[in-house]
């Protein structure tokens, strides 16, 4: 009652007459205000609850200022692959409905495609030779391989390029590549075949099988939180996924090379935007497209 009367006009002359004749009758359209306080209370009352109003506004924001000032806590959140925890930070003091908004908001992975071609766009020659990439191989190539890997957290990978990786990069140590072991090694490999029951990576148990729905687990995958993603080599899965729309980015090692036929990297048409090129001492020359 008295926070309705607070919202009300004061009582005029013209009311208070009214309730001490009742023979008086109200005219039409008028409220009846009852005289519960007089208009010095009234404009006392109203002062103070402005008063407490302005004293509230200026307590939320002090709060919130200090909010903001707290220092962030690590939050561990288990995804995808068993045993790779993502570590992310977030206010001690953020609600749980504010933390799940901001994770919605967080941009999709990205999957970066990486391929050595040809000229004349092959990925291998007729014999699935690729004896033009060894030849011209050098250091400067393997650190760009190395930098461009550290903006993922994954590597997918087709049954050939697994067969013809996983025969060489479980041995080798930081002395022996110090570009890329650090980064194919350690990280988490999906491999999609419909014919291997498991994909052994030496001593690193972090690869895994993919055999059926390879579109929608790859769709799974970019909704997840983390880094982006790469296929390596893999020339049939980059098409099968470049046909879906899920590849995003293609960085394209050209090598001054024709090799006349084998296995071309798209089969169908691809609408691509150019973002960066890089010339490298060997002639190769890298390109960085988007998917548009």
């Amino acid at each position: 009652m008295f926070v309705l009367a607070l919202c009300t006009r004061p009582p005029d002359d013209e009311s208070r007459e009214k309730q001490s004749n009742p023979i008086i009758k109200p005219k039409k359209n008028i409220v009846n205000y009852p005289p519960i306080v007089s208009r010095d209370e009234w404009l006392v009352a109203r002062q103070e609850l402005l008063t407490r109003e302005k004293e509230a506004t200026r307590a939320l924001d002090k709060l919130n200022t200090e909010r903001r000032r707290l220092p962030m806590v690590k939050v561990e959140k288990e995804y995808l692959f068993e045993g790779t925890a993502r570590v992310h930070t977030q206010p001690e003091w953020a609600l749980e409905d504010e933390w799940t908004k901001l994770q919605k908001e967080i941009r999709m992975r990205k999957i970066i495609a990486v391929e050595f071609v040809t000229l004349d766009g092959f990925v291998s020659g007729p014999g699935l030779e690729m004896d033009w990439v060894e030849k011209i191989y050098t250091n400067e190539i393997a650190q760009a391989l190395g930098e461009g890997q550290q903006s993922v957290d994954a590597f997918l990978l087709g049954r050939v390029t697994y067969h013809g990786m996983v025969g060489y990069w479980p041995e080798k140590t930081k002395e022996e590549e110090p570009f890329l072991a650090d980064h194919i090694n350690p990280k988490p490999k999906l491999v999609f075949s419909k014919t291997l029951e498991s994909a052994p990576w030496g001593t690193y148990n972090n690869a895994r099988v993919v055999k059926e729905h390879a579109l929608e687990e790859v769709q799974k995958l970019k909704k997840q939180s983390g880094k982006d993603m790469m296929i390596i080599g893999s020339a049939s899965l980059i098409q099968s996924f470049a046909k879906a729309g899920l590849v995003d980015e293609y960085v394209l090692y050209v090598h001054p090379v024709f090799v006349g036929s084998g296995a071309p990297l798209f089969k169908e048409k691809v609408n691509l935007k150019l973002l960066e090129t890089k010339t490298f001492g060997n002639s190769v020359v890298r390109l960085t497209y988007q998917n548009i």
